[in-house]
């Protein structure tokens, strides 16, 4: 195979989408882990606002 090979460019091209979608994907999951931790910690501290009203 040489630099010019079509099947050669097409392996590297397929790879390259391959590395791009699981860079796609990684970064939505990091997306939805933090939109999770923010909810979890806007619900955390609702919870606390409303004990203290209670305890007050």
């Amino acid at each position: 195979m040489t630099a010019n090979d079509p099947a050669l460019a097409a392996s590297w091209y397929e790879g390259l989408q391959h590395r791009e979608s699981r860079r796609v994907a990684a970064m939505q999951i990091n997306a939805e882990a933090v939109c999770e931790f923010q909810y979890i910690r806007l619900a955390s501290n609702s919870f606390i606002l409303v004990l203290r009203r209670a305890l007050h």
